[in-house]
């Protein structure tokens, strides 16, 4: 059976994408007795299956605003008490805050990167804000540099699609999956 569980440390997101459905200024961020509640539930819903897979993603908001300590905690709260054998980890994120230390964290957890990108820097930044595809180009540079391969989603809108063409170009260019 398995399960999927999405985590979102904080609704906050510095982005002010044009598109975007969230809130942006959240509520605080998630505390660790929630974590710890979470892994609680789990458990006791699947205690007679530990070998099923289970899928965790940190999402938003923008996840990376909790900052190297959350990931950290979190991190090993998951990996010490989940009862799951077969764990993996995922985080979407527009990548600005991404720092050594947090690359370090990811790599080590063997956790997937996504971002959000919407093609080439014009296009993008005409739906995302100025200066996006700059801040978000930097994070997934520095996740290849620790090992992490990156992978994207593209929003396509009515403003978008008639360059679908070059959008499919950039990200190949980029060796960038998309979705």
């Amino acid at each position: 059976m398995g399960g999927f569980l999405m985590i979102v440390p904080t609704e906050a997101c510095q982005a002010n994408c044009s598109y975007c459905f969230g809130p942006h200024k959240g509520n605080g961020m998630m505390q660790l007795d929630t974590i710890n509640a979470i892994v609680n539930w789990q458990n006791s819903l699947f205690k007679n299956e530990p070998n099923e897979k289970l899928d965790i993603t940190f999402h938003g908001g923008e996840p990376l605003i909790a900052g190297k300590e959350y990931f950290r905690k979190t991190l090993q709260i998951f990996k010490n008490d989940l009862l799951y054998r077969n764990t993996r980890y995922a985080i979407q994120s527009n990548l600005w805050l991404l720092n050594h230390e947090l690359c370090e964290i990811f790599r080590d957890h063997q956790l997937a990167v996504g971002t959000s990108l919407d093609g080439p820097e014009d296009i993008n930044d005409s739906q995302r804000g100025i200066g996006y595809f700059r801040k978000t180009m930097a994070g997934i540079q520095m996740a290849r540099s620790f090992g992490l391969e990156v992978n994207c989603i593209c929003t396509f809108t009515s403003k978008t699609i008639n360059h679908a063409e070059e959008i499919f170009s950039f990200f190949l260019k980029e060796g960038l999956n998309f979705s």
